[in-house]
């Protein structure tokens, strides 16, 4: 669910909403690398579905740190 509002802010240009809601999704869970390639899959799911939005690249790139 917490990946979704972080989606939701993202797709409406929200950032640092998103971001804010990703690094508390990244923080709660056991396995941090894990829960990182869900975010990173997500995206390419929503991207291949036509669903995209320019802080798409950011957020990858964020999410590689």
């Amino acid at each position: 669910v917490r990946t979704n509002l972080g989606h939701s802010h993202l797709l409406r240009g929200e950032w640092d909403k998103a971001r804010a809601v990703y690094k508390e999704f990244l923080k709660n869970e056991p396995d941090p690398a894990e829960a990182q390639k869900t975010l990173l899959k997500d995206w390419d799911e929503l991207e291949k579905a036509g669903v995209t939005h320019p802080d798409m690249k950011k957020a990858r790139k964020w999410a590689k740190q």
